[in-house]
C-alpha cells in the first residue's frame, strides 16, 4: 500500500468539516500478494482541509467533493508503488507503477519461450518441408501430367515415363500453374556413365489445357561458351526445391527476388523485370556464392511458339546481370544473340487490352430497345476477343437500366453500318446485370484486327431504359442484327458501356489516356473511333485504352481515384505509357492553374503505378477565350513538370486565339481533321513504335 497525503488549503478558498476526498479504481485489476483490487469509493474526510490514506497501487479516480473547490469533476491519476506522495502530484499523472501481473505474465512468457525453443528444431523442419513443396513418386496409374498437382515429383518407372510422354527414363519432374489456364513443366533426366542428365521442357496450351510435344534443351556443347553449360543448368534445376507465388507488380529487379521458383503471370511484371519477350514463365532464381547468383527462365509456350529456356547470371563483383543467353531446342541452332531488354525477340506471350466502343457522359436516356451498330479498326492482329456490356457510366459512375438482354454479332465492315458477309453470332439473349457489373460475350478465336475495319451490331431491350453514352457509329431499323445490308442512320452516341477485350501479342505499344470529352472524341464524325488516340495508335500499329469520360474534369478524377471510372481495368494488363489529357473542363469552370496543378500531381501517382512512361496533353484553347489565362500558366508548368508534353494547343490553336477554323465545328471540341493534327503532332514516340 502506499500512503498518499491531502492537503487543499493552498486550492481552497475555504475548508468545511464536510470536506473530503473520493478515492476509487476505475476497473478491477489484481492487487498486490492477490486477490481483486474493488472498485468502490474510498472516502476520506478532511480536518482543516487535511487527510490522508493508504491506497492501492495503481490507475485510481479522484473526486474533490469540497465546498471551497468548485471544480468537482473525476480526474483520473496514478498511485505509486511507494510513498508517500501528495494526491496534487498523483492526479498529475507523474508517477508509474508496475502491475503484478507483468511479474507473473514474464514468467508465462519466459516459460512459453523455453518451450517454444525446445520445439525449435520440429518446427523448422516442418516448415522446410512444406515450402520445399516435394511431392511423392507419380503412381502407376497416372497418364497424364493434367492428374499431378504443383510440385516436384520422383519419376521412378520406366511405365510411368511413358505414359506422360516422357523420355523412357527416370527422373525429376517440376509441374507448375503459373496462371489461368497456363501450366509449364521441367523434367530432369537420370544420368549414367555413357548418358548425361538431360533436361527437357514443355507447357500447356492455355485454351484447351493440351500439353505441347516435349523440347530437349542441348547440352553443353551445343550452347555458345557466352551461355550457360549444362552443369550449371542442372544445378539450378537441382536448387529448386521451394516454391514461391507470382512475383508483383512492384517488382522492378530480379535481385529483389529470394532465391526458388517464382511465377511470371503479367506481361508487365515480365518487363519490369527485363525478361525475354516480356512473356510469361516460370523464373528461377539462385545464390551460388559470394556475389553470384543464377537465373533460368521458361517461357510459356504457344500453338506457333515453343516454350523456351533463357539463362543468366550476374557478375560477381558489381552483382549486374549479364544479357540472357537462349538455350535452343533439340535440332535447332542456339541463338548467339544476347537479350540486353524486353524488346521483342521472339513471339510467344500475350496481354489483354480493353478497347472502348462506347464512353461515358452526362445523364441521357437511352431508348428501351434498339439496334446499333459499332465500326472499329485496329491495326495489331488479335489472337482471341470478347465484348463487354455493363449498364454503368464511367462518368458518373452510376448505373441505370433494368431487365436489359442483348444480342451481339460481329463481322467486316462493308460501310454505311452493314457486313461483307454474314456476320458470327456472339451474344443471343445474354442478361445483363442491373447492378452494373459486366456482362460478357464468350472468348472467341479470330482475328479481329489486322487493320480491317470490323463492326459489331447488337440489339437490347429492356423494362428500364439504360444510359446513352459517346460513341459514334448506326442505328439500324426493321432489321436484326444479322442482317447483312439493313437500313441505317449515322449516330453519334450510343446505348450501354460496350467494350471490347483483345489478346494480342505482349510487343504491341499500348497507350492509355485520360481524359474528357475531348479524349472521347466528341466533335468528331465518328466519336471514339476517330479520337485522337485511336487515330495515333493506328499510325504506330498500337492500341489505345481510353479512359475518357465527356464533361469529366481533373477534380473529378482525382475524388473518384477508388471508383469504377477509374478502376475498372485494374485487373487487366498495364499500358506502356499513360496520358494526362484532363483540365479542359476544370479551366471553363474557373479552376485556377495552381488547383488543376495540385489534381496533375495526384493523378501522376496513379498513372506512375500502371506505366512507367508517363505523359501530359497541351490543353486546347476554347474559341471564346474562357480560362485560357490559367491554361496557357498550366501548359507551361506542364512542360517543366513532364519529360514529354503533347503540343495539342499549337497543332488545333489558332495563333490569335481560339481554334483554327477547319479543325473545329463548335468552338470547343476538334472536328476528324482537328483529332488528326493532334495525332500527327506526337512526333516522338511514347511507346515502341510497331508498323
Amino acid at each position: 500500500m502506499t500512503l498518499v497525503k491531502i492537503d487543499i488549503k493552498n486550492v481552497a478558498s475555504e475548508t468545511h468539516p464536510d470536506d473530503r476526498v473520493v478515492f476509487y479504481s476505475p476497473a478491477f485489476r489484481e492487487a498486490p500478494g492477490g486477490g481483486i483490487t474493488s472498485t468502490a469509493e474510498t472516502v476520506v474526510p478532511l480536518v482543516d482541509g487535511v487527510g490522508e490514506r493508504e491506497l492501492v497501487p495503481g490507475p485510481v479516480t479522484v473526486t474533490f467533493e469540497c465546498r471551497g473547490i468548485a471544480d468537482t469533476r473525476p480526474k483520473s491519476g496514478v498511485v505509486p508503488d511507494a510513498g508517500p506522495v501528495g494526491v496534487e502530484d498523483v492526479i498529475a499523472g507523474a508517477f508509474e507503477y508496475t502491475p503484478e501481473v507483468v511479474n507473473r505474465g514474464i514468467d508465462q512468457i519466459e516459460g512459453a519461450r523455453d518451450e517454444a525453443l525446445g520445439q525449435v528444431s520440429g518446427a523448422v523442419a516442418a516448415e522446410v518441408d512444406s515450402i520445399r513443396w516435394k511431392q511423392a513418386a507419380v503412381p502407376l496409374e497416372t497418364t497424364s501430367m493434367s492428374d499431378l498437382a504443383d510440385g516436384s515429383w520422383r519419376v521412378a518407372s520406366n511405365t510411368v515415363a511413358t505414359g506422360l510422354g516422357l523420355p523412357n527414363l527416370l527422373g525429376h519432374l517440376m509441374v507448375r500453374t503459373i496462371g489461368a489456364g497456363i501450366r509449364t513443366a521441367l523434367f530432369q533426366t537420370e544420368g549414367t556413365s555413357t548418358r548425361p542428365t538431360e533436361v527437357w521442357v514443355t507447357s500447356a496450351l492455355r485454351d484447351t489445357g493440351e500439353w505441347l510435344p516435349w523440347q530437349k534443351m542441348p547440352g553443353a556443347a551445343d550452347i555458345p561458351q557466352a551461355g550457360v553449360t549444362e552443369q550449371q543448368l542442372t544445378t539450378a534445376v537441382d536448387g529448386v526445391r521451394f516454391r514461391h507465388g507470382n512475383v508483383g507488380l512492384t517488382v522492378t529487379s530480379m535481385s529483389e527476388l529470394a532465391d526458388g521458383q517464382h511465377g511470371i503471370a503479367s506481361n508487365t511484371v515480365s518487363n519490369n523485370l527485363g525478361l525475354p519477350g516480356g512473356v510469361l514463365g516460370t523464373l528461377t532464381t539462385r545464390l551460388v556464392g559470394a556475389g553470384i547468383r543464377t537465373a533460368l527462365f521458361q517461357t510459356e509456350g504457344t500453338a506457333s511458339t515453343p516454350a523456351a529456356v533463357w539463362a543468366t547470371s550476374t557478375l560477381r563483383s558489381t552483382g549486374e546481370w549479364l544479357p540472357w543467353q537462349k538455350l535452343g531446342a533439340a535440332g535447332s541452332t542456339p541463338d548467339p544473340t544476347p537479350s540486353t531488354s524486353a524488346a521483342p525477340i521472339a513471339a510467344g506471350g500475350l496481354k489483354t487490352v480493353p478497347l472502348a466502343l462506347t464512353l461515358g457522359q452526362g445523364a441521357k436516356n437511352a431508348p428501351a430497345s434498339g439496334h446499333y451498330r459499332i465500326p472499329f479498326r485496329y491495326v495489331p492482329k488479335i489472337a482471341r476477343y470478347r465484348v463487354g456490356f455493363s449498364l454503368r457510366n464511367t462518368r458518373s459512375n452510376l448505373s441505370q437500366g433494368s431487365g436489359v438482354t442483348v444480342t451481339a454479332t460481329i463481322g467486316k465492315h462493308a460501310g454505311a453500318g452493314a457486313f461483307t458477309a454474314d456476320p458470327k453470332i456472339i451474344a443471343s439473349n445474354m442478361t445483363v446485370p442491373d447492378d452494373g457489373s459486366a456482362a460478357y460475350t464468350a472468348w472467341v478465336g479470330e482475328d479481329i484486327g489486322s487493320n480491317v475495319e470490323g463492326l459489331l451490331a447488337y440489339a437490347y431491350s429492356s423494362t428500364a431504359a439504360p444510359y446513352l453514352m459517346v460513341g459514334g457509329g448506326f442505328s439500324a431499323t426493321g432489321a436484326s442484327v444479322t442482317t447483312v445490308t439493313p437500313s441505317t442512320s449515322v449516330v453519334v452516341e450510343s446505348p450501354l458501356n460496350v467494350w471490347l477485350e483483345v489478346e494480342v501479342e505482349s510487343t504491341v505499344p499500348v497507350l492509355g489516356i485520360i481524359g474528357d470529352s475531348i479524349t472521347c472524341g466528341v466533335g468528331t464524325t465518328r466519336p471514339v473511333y476517330e479520337s485522337w488516340g485511336n487515330q495515333y495508335t493506328r499510325t504506330i500499329g498500337g492500341l489505345a485504352v481510353l479512359w475518357g469520360m465527356s464533361g469529366d474534369t481533373a477534380a473529378k478524377w482525382v475524388e473518384s481515384s477508388t471508383q469504377y471510372k477509374v478502376t475498372r481495368w485494374d485487373h487487366l494488363d498495364a499500358p506502356d505509357a499513360m496520358v494526362w489529357a484532363m483540365g479542359r473542363n476544370d479551366f471553363s469552370n474557373g479552376s485556377t492553374a495552381a488547383q488543376v496543378q495540385a489534381m496533375t500531381e495526384t493523378a501522376l501517382t496513379w498513372m506512375q503505378q500502371k506505366a512507367r512512361r508517363c505523359y501530359a496533353a497541351a490543353i486546347t484553347p476554347r474559341q471564346s477565350g474562357l480560362g485560357d489565362t490559367e491554361r496557357a500558366t498550366h501548359n507551361a508548368w506542364l512542360r517543366t513538370r513532364f519529360a514529354g508534353v503533347l503540343d495539342f494547343d499549337s497543332a488545333v490553336g489558332a495563333p490569335g486565339g481560339g481554334l483554327i477554323p477547319e479543325f473545329h465545328s463548335d468552338g470547343l471540341h476538334p472536328n476528324t481533321a482537328g483529332a488528326a493534327a493532334m495525332a500527327a503532332s506526337i512526333t516522338s514516340p511514347m511507346t515502341a513504335v510497331r508498323v
